[in-house]
Formats: structure tokens, sequence, C-alpha cells
């Protein structure tokens, strides 16, 4: 009896050794396993973090767009190349493959070049933007027109279609919308505004920007032509349209010069006749008073948006006699074809640009600054260089002893 209870105790205290060493070497296994997960994804953001680290400095430089080259196949080559060195000789962690996702990080996409966009505005506007790369080291002049349409096809803004209408940003300003109402400080388009200022041309500044594929570049975010001529050219159409509602609301609305158009028209043209009489001569006035307007502006001039009596600057008879006025230039002691009523207030020409640009479909202008980008870096830096290469972050799968282990990584500007 004593022998059979001193064998079932032993049967027991051996089942209870063999539970905790099972016990035991679970716990070693998960405890191994568990050390393996961490060592895998320290390691795997390591390596992303690697290929971040690969980032494009002139582009980076130029236009503070952070950005590494790469397809995704390439960059889950690189990634597989940094996996199997840093595990050669690791016998618990065995590499198994990966597979990496580009796509919501394309700079030639909205999202991550928006993003970036608005960081480096902010940055501006507290004038905290390191200082632009303006250094050239090649190439092949464009010369201020874009001909090749293997070039033009492949920019961000091809195929995207928007526009504004002239007509309903002059009904804006007519109600007394201010362009800091459109360009609200603190909000995206301001810092777009401010981006788009810094780091881009206009016909009478080149904020010393040096070498650039276009001249007018904001033109360019305005008008999207392939020249410099005929952007210039789609501006002034557009500010003399502007101007020309503007001006003929002004008109209108004035008693003492419908007054003299009134009288005048009946003079030349007695009876029924003298209101249509009436209506072209508004027509007429208001044009010369709008072509004095873009002269002002390419003369460095100010032109309100809304006119008052003091700030109207073409007379009557001189758009009969078609002998403008002509003002002294102080810089150059020549006689200038525009009339100058000196306006101390009103908008300057870079001013008309920022709100053209400020009720411009959002989209397009971003793509259009994409555009000038990927121009000037093939330009500047590389024949070969598109937007569509370059991305700002990137999602990795990596497999590590039968686990996948996800990792997205994205550049964060610093603060």
């Amino acid at each position: 009896m004593m022998r059979k209870r001193k064998g079932s105790v032993t049967i027991l205290v051996m089942m209870l050794m063999v539970t905790m060493l099972s016990m035991i070497l679970a716990f070693v296994q998960a405890s191994r396993q568990l050390a393996a997960c961490g060592v895998a994804r320290e390691l795997g953001l390591l390596w992303t973090e690697s290929i971040l680290g690969e980032y494009d400095r002139n582009l980076q430089e130029r236009y503070s767009l952070f950005g590494f080259y790469g397809s995704p196949e390439e960059i889950s080559g690189k990634i597989g190349f940094y996996a199997r060195d840093a595990l050669r000789g690791r016998q618990f962690l065995k590499y198994q493959g990966n597979k990496c996702d580009l796509y919501d990080y394309r700079l030639s996409g909205l999202p991550a070049a928006k993003k970036q966009i608005l960081t480096a505005g902010r940055f501006a506007a507290a004038g905290k933007l390191a200082g632009i790369k303006k250094e050239i080291q090649k190439s092949e002049a464009f010369g201020g027109t874009v001909r090749n349409r293997k070039i033009t096809g492949d920019l961000p803004s091809s195929g995207f279609r928007g526009s504004f209408s002239v007509r309903r940003l002059s009904e804006r300003l007519s109600d007394g919308i201010k362009l800091s109402d459109m360009l609200k400080e603190g909000s995206d388009r301001y810092f777009e505004d401010v981006y788009m200022k810094t780091l881009f041309k206009e016909t009478d500044d080149p904020h010393g920007l040096g070498k650039t594929c276009f001249q007018n570049e904001i033109e360019y975010i305005i008008c999207g032509k392939y020249s410099d001529e005929e952007n210039l050219k789609q501006i002034r159409k557009k500010v003399v349209a502007l101007r020309f509602i503007l001006n003929m609301a002004y008109l209108v609305h004035d008693p003492e010069r419908s007054g003299e158009m009134q009288a005048l028209a009946e003079l030349l043209t007695p009876g029924p006749a003298a209101a249509v009489t009436q209506k072209a001569m508004e027509t007429a006035w208001a044009l010369a008073e709008s072509n004095n307007d873009w002269e002002l502006l390419m003369n460095g001039k100010k032109v309100p948006w809304l006119k008052t009596h003091d700030s109207w600057a073409v007379r009557l008879e001189s758009v009969f006699t078609g002998k403008m006025e002509e003002t002294e230039d102080p810089y150059f002691h020549n006689k200038v074809r525009y009339i100058d009523p000196e306006s101390k207030k009103g908008a300057v020409y870079s001013d008309y640009l920022s709100l053209m640009a400020a009720v411009m479909d959002e989209e397009l202008k971003l793509l259009r600054m994409l555009d000038l980008i990927q121009l000037n870096m093939k330009y500047c830096y590389y024949g070969s260089f598109r937007l569509a290469d370059y991305s700002s972050g990137l999602e990795a799968k990596i497999r590590i002893n039968g686990h996948t282990y996800e990792i997205c990584k994205e550049y964060q500007p610093a603060s």
C-alpha cells in the first residue's frame, strides 16, 4: 500500500516537473518571440528611416520639398538589402521578404505636396525659411519657352482643367471683399500665397531666385502657357478685363462723368441716338482707363480696386483724340505713355497676381507650382527629373519569422 502511494507521488511529481518544464519552455519561447518582434520592429524602423535619409538635397534646399527617389520595387529592394545585411548570422530572426507602397506620398500628387507647401509657407511667413539654393549646375536653357510635348505632357498639371471667372471676381470686389479677406491670415490659401511669392518669380520681380525655366512664373501658375510672352499676354487680358468691368461700373454710377458723356452724346448725335452714343462712350472710356491701369501696374504704380473721382486717370477728350497724356518718368527721364493720378492707396501688380491666384481652382494652382518645380529641377539639376519619381514617405510590410510588420514612415519637418 505504501509503495503504491510512493509511486503515485513520484508520478505526480514527475508530471508537475514536466508541466513546469513545458511552461518554462513556453515562457522562454514567448520571451524569445517577443524579443524577436521588438528587434524586428526596431530594425524595420531603422531600414525605413534609412530610405528617408536618401532624400534629394537640391529639391529640399531649392523648394523646401522633401523627397527620396525610387519606385516601390526599387525601395523594396533597398529594404531587402538592409534586412539581409542586418540579419546575417542572427539565427533567431529569419527575413522573409517585404512589400512597399508609396502611392499616398508621391510628390506629384496633391496630398503630400500640399502638406509640405503649407509647412514651408508657414516658415516663410514667420521668416524662418532656410536660405534658398540658387546656384546652377547645368544645363541646356529653355529660354522662357517649352515646346517639347514630352516635357509638357509629363508635368503634374497635364490633363487637369480649371479656371476662374473674371466677372465673378469683379463682383466680389464690387461687394467690398478685399484681398486680405480672400487670403485670410492663417488660412491654407494665405500660406500658399506666401510660398508662391517667396519661391517663384513674377515679371517685375525675380526675387533674386537665379536662373529658372520661365521668368514669368507666377503668371504661369495663373495662365498655364508654356512661354513667358504668352503668359504675360494672358495676364494683361485678365487684368484689363477685370479693370474694364470695375471701371465701367464706376462710370455708370458717377453723376459727373455720366453727365459729361450725356452732354457730349447729345451734341454729337441729337435725339434717340444719343443713348446709343453714350453707351459707346462708356465702353471706350472704361477700356481706355483699363489699358492705362495696366500701364500703371507695369510701371510699379498703384491702382485701386474700386476707382474714385481722384484715382480716375483718363479724360474723355483723350479717348476721342487718341492722344494720351505723357508722364515724365523720374528714373529714366523720358516720356512714358500712361497717365498717373498718383494714387497713394491701391494695389500693385503683385497684388493683382495674388488676387487672381487666390480665386483660381486651388488644385490647379498647386499642380502648376509643382510644374515649375519639375521644370526648374530638370533645367537646373537633372535632365530626367520627374516629381512622380519622388516620395515623402512610405508604407512597408516586412515579414520576419512568419510575422508581418507594417511600418509607416513619413517626413516630419522640424517645428
